[in-house]
Parts: C-alpha cells; sequence; structure tokens
C-alpha cells in the first residue's frame, strides 16, 4: 500500500470519527434536555465581573460544558477554588483536558440536580427557561444568603433578578444578556 492510501484511509476514519462523536453529542444532548453550548470569549470578563468573586468563594458551574468559565475565573481570580458538574460525556471529557494541570478545580461527571450546592457561594448557568424553574426550588432550599448566581440569557420566572447585564451583542447571536441573583 502507497502512503497516500494510508494517509487517506487514516483521514477518512477520523472524519468518521469525529461524525460519530458529533452524533452522540446531539443524542446526549436531546436526553440531558440541554445542549451543549459554549459561551463566547468575548462575554468571558463579563461574566468574571458580574459573578464578583472573592478569595475562597467557591465558585460552581452548573453544566459546565467544556470549562471555559471555570478556566477563566481560575487564572483573572486566585484564591477561589471551582467546580463543574456536567452530564454530557463529550463535554466531559473536554472539560478534563482543559482543567488539566489546575489544582483548585474540579469536574464531576453528575447531574446536578441530585448534587448538594450548599457549599456555593457562586454559580455560573448556562441551561434553558426549563431547567432554571426546575432547578429554583433545589437552590432555594440549598443555597445559603447571600449566594450569588449568574444565568447566561435564561430567566427563572418566579424569582427577579438583582440585575440584567445587556451584553451589548448582535441580534440573534448567543449569551447576549447575564441575568444576576442572590439568594
Amino acid at each position: 500500500m502507497s502512503f497516500g492510501f494510508i494517509a487517506a484511509l487514516l483521514t477518512a476514519i477520523i472524519v468518521l470519527l469525529i461524525n460519530c462523536l458529533v452524533v452522540i453529542s446531539i443524542l446526549e444532548s436531546l436526553l440531558i434536555g440541554v445542549p451543549f453550548l459554549p459561551v463566547s470569549s468575548k462575554v468571558l470578563p463579563k461574566i468574571l465581573e458580574a459573578l464578583e468573586l472573592k478569595q475562597g468563594s467557591l465558585f460552581v458551574d452548573l453544566g459546565c460544558g467544556d470549562c471555559r468559565v471555570m478556566e477563566f475565573c481560575l487564572k483573572q481570580a486566585p484564591g477561589i477554588s471551582c467546580l463543574g458538574l456536567e452530564r454530557g460525556f463529550i463535554p466531559f471529557f473536554l472539560a478534563k483536558i482543559r482543567l488539566r494541570g489546575l489544582k483548585s478545580a474540579r469536574v464531576l461527571r453528575n447531574d446536578f440536580f441530585k448534587y448538594d450546592l450548599s457549599g456555593a457561594t457562586h454559580i455560573f448557568a448556562y441551561l434553558s427557561s426549563g431547567s432554571m424553574d426546575k432547578l429554583l426550588p433545589k437552590l432555594e432550599k440549598e443555597l445559603r444568603p447571600k449566594t450569588r448566581l449568574v444565568s447566561c440569557d435564561f430567566a427563572f420566572s418566579r424569582k427577579e433578578p438583582l440585575k440584567i447585564i445587556d451584553l451589548d451583542r448582535p441580534k440573534g447571536a448567543l449569551c447576549r444578556k447575564l441575568l444576576v441573583y442572590e439568594f
């Protein structure tokens, strides 16, 4: 066999594997109910500012995806600890790769509806309207007073935000606003 044939065969196998991973990710998103939507790197500084993290904060990212928000916060706010909760296998795998070597960060393949969030001081969520409303009773029961939650794009229907931050993004873009809540 020639080198060209082997290279073409390897390329075809890689493309097939990538397509399989995409299909698995889509099916998994349908089962979980919240798709993996990466946060734009352009809005990360605004998320950090809205969170108001302090030395000793325990920042929890619900449905952390590839952990880009956690990684940014860790690099910009030393002295915090981060915990990411992700159910999807592919985003979880990407998160593990992204966070390797960051000692004050953990990511768990876990359902945040079943995880005890009482230790969190700051929370970030980029979920869906339905997930936010389903999550609200759990948060009201478990979170300590003054726990800050920042949601990207999706509001609770039965809780008013402290403030809404317009991210000045184009119409139709993801990550257009941040909703800041305190429990």
